[in-house]
């Protein structure tokens, strides 16, 4: 856990800054004003985490306490603010070096009702603001920080905004260590259909696989790769479903194919080669069974059945059934 509370010179840069430098902008007054901040205010604040240990999905906070006592009445010249609004967004800043991550994008803190009576006290109490490392950070030890988004102050005709008078840009509020998360590569696709090495497979047959991946919430695609060598090309890429269907194939050939799965971390799995090998040239009197020349009802409710079977196509199917119609 850490904690860092503001130096008096801090405070009188940013919280001062922030409650009377605002307040002499928003009606016109010069903010290098003739009057010394310090002898208006005590103010004191501080960010305080909750943890210094992250892991992957932890929601974790930033609290947020403070205190602003008037210690002489204000002059009658700034008291049209009402109250003031500060956001700002809370980031991480590797100290590795690289690119700093967004913890929490906006938070605002709201100062009402205004100090201007000696001995009036505004309290910031514990606001608890809650931060979050985006999926795919990189581990590593983490410097935390906020950063001035907006600041503006309520006078009688509206809101007026005063960020660019507020020398505080960013504020240090304590150090994390982050584990994130370590990504599987999605499961190997298996159980093909046709199985491996299959003869005899219709030439309308359509491919299918299994695939997934170990980690919940993790999305997966597949290219597919079919053809008649042994290195097939690529056919279909980052498709979502397990299924492909290369459309109407040739008697008697031996064809091959595999998958490629891949997820959204850029992992991926490649499966092994399968092969089989399409039905000969299609004879609808090979379901003459007795060698009749003659389709008896029997023999064609067989070719329905291979139909639904998916072994003959419906075209073959009606075949043999006009046959048997004669």
């Amino acid at each position: 856990m850490r904690r860092r509370i503001l130096s008096r010179a801090a405070i009188r840069h940013a919280a001062i800054a922030l409650i009377l430098v605002i307040s002499l902008v928003s009606i016109g007054t010069s903010p290098v004003a003739a009057i010394s901040l310090e002898d208006y205010f005590e103010i004191s604040y501080g960010f305080e985490l909750d943890t210094d240990t992250v892991y992957y999905d932890d929601v974790f906070y930033a609290t947020v306490t403070g205190e602003a006592t008037c210690i002489e009445t204000i002059p009658e010249v700034v008291r049209p603010v009402s109250e003031a609004e500060i956001t700002f967004r809370i980031v991480a800043e590797p100290q590795a070096g690289g690119g700093s991550v967004t913890l929490n994008p906006g938070h605002t803190t709201t100062i009402k009702p205004f100090p201007y009576t000696q001995g009036d006290t505004y309290e910031i109490e514990g606001e608890d603001i809650p931060l979050q490392f985006p999926v795919g950070s990189e581990s590593g030890d983490y410097d935390v920080l906020a950063e001035l988004v907006e600041a503006k102050v309520h006078v009688p005709f509206g809101w007026f905004p005063v960020t660019e008078y507020l020398p505080l840009s960013q504020q240090p509020i304590g150090s994390v260590t982050y584990t994130g998360a370590t990504n599987s590569p999605p499961n190997q696709p298996g159980n093909p259909s046709p199985a491996n090495h299959a003869t005899g497979i219709p030439i309308n047959a359509d491919l299918g696989w299994t695939g997934g991946d170990p980690d919940a919430g993790d999305t997966v695609t597949y290219d597919v790769y079919f053809g008649t060598g042994a290195t097939p090309p690529l056919v279909s890429e980052d498709q979502a479903g397990i299924t492909y269907e290369p459309g109407t194939l040739n008697y008697n050939t031996k064809y091959y194919w595999k998958i490629t799965a891949g997820d959204n971390h850029a992992a991926s799995t490649i499966g092994p080669v399968w092969d089989f090998t399409t039905a000969g040239q299609w004879d609808p009197w090979a379901y003459d069974e007795n060698q009749d020349v003659t389709i008896q009802k029997m023999e064609a409710i067989h070719a329905i059945q291979d139909y639904f079977s998916q072994e003959i196509s419906k075209a073959q199917a009606i075949e043999v059934i006009m046959l048997y119609f004669g």
